[in-house]
């Protein structure tokens, strides 16, 4: 089923870190304008959330919706051309696998992988994210991605045959286990930083993309409910001065952890559009740098 939604800004502050749900922790340095994304929630509807800016985002196309079934399990965001826009959208992918483009601002969807798994019947994918054709420019398109199972797997699925995959080693696996639910890949003008698989208890398991680990995680910056299925995925901060990411819980909370000496990402930095109080339906996060896309 595909919906086209349209977004009317419910300015929530309500997103955050601490032991509890929806507690909010200590403000630092305010963030450098630059950073917007979207969360996906069960049924596969899409909700803006920023980072110290303004949302160019303004509507979704093309999206697919399936009302009443909690079936969606994550989604990325995809680079947009810097001139022309185009492609400005992502995926979102449902529980068997399965990778739906959608648009944004009225821009044309990226198109579909070429290949990638699916499991037929079987709701063990759990994230997904893209990994970039040039690690170094925060505007370059996507080579492809990964999508990860519950287990802790990692997928690759190739958007363009001419780049080889990354190579990731050190990733976590829990074989039988569906407690992974979330995929974070890092660049910075070097190239990959690495990144984390994040479990459903809010635990961040880092791994190397190209032999490059990311920074440590600071002991107690991030939120953890141990034997708690809550969390349900987590992002990175690009375009933000700070040195993090956000993870993501049922409810639709976002919880800060700061990376190396940082400085830490700020929880009064973030808005969120949608928020579900005792509602564990949240199912994914994706930031990217601002664009001024019409």
């Amino acid at each position: 089923m595909q919906r086209r939604f349209a977004l009317v800004p419910v300015l929530l502050a309500i997103v955050l870190a601490g032991a509890g749900l929806g507690s909010v922790g200590p403000a630092a340095a305010a963030a450098a304008p630059g950073t917007e994304g979207v969360v996906v929630d069960g049924f596969g509807g899409l909700h803006v959330v920023t980072y110290g800016a303004t949302p160019t985002i303004t509507s979704f196309n093309r999206v697919d919706y399936w009302r009443g079934w909690d079936i969606v399990r994550g989604v990325a965001l995809r680079s947009a051309d810097p001139t022309t826009c185009a492609s400005f959208g992502g995926y979102t992918v449902d529980g068997y696998g399965g990778l739906h483009p959608f648009g944004i601002n009225g821009k044309t969807p990226p198109s579909k992988p070429r290949d990638g798994p699916y499991w037929k019947g079987w709701d063990i994918a759990r994230g997904v994210a893209l990994v970039p054709l040039d690690p170094r420019n925060p505007d370059s398109p996507p080579a492809g991605g990964f999508v990860l199972d519950g287990y802790g797997g990692l997928h690759y699925f190739t958007i363009d045959a001419t780049v080889p995959r990354p190579t990731i080693t050190g990733a976590p696996y829990w074989p039988n286990s569906d407690i992974a639910r979330g995929l974070i890949i890092l660049t910075n003008p070097g190239g990959y930083n690495g990144g984390f698989v994040v479990d459903a208890w809010g635990g961040l398991h880092p791994f190397s993309i190209e032999t490059k680990a990311p920074e440590a995680v600071v002991p107690g910056s991030g939120s953890y409910w141990p034997n708690w299925s809550i969390v349900h995925g987590g992002t990175g901060l690009p375009g933000a001065a700070e040195n993090g990411g956000l993870t993501l819980d049922g409810w639709g909370g976002l919880h800060p952890f700061t990376l190396g000496t940082g400085p830490p990402p700020d929880v009064s930095q973030v808005t969120i559009s949608a928020y579900w109080p005792n509602w564990d339906i949240a199912r994914g996060v994706s930031m990217k740098q601002k664009k001024a896309c019409p």
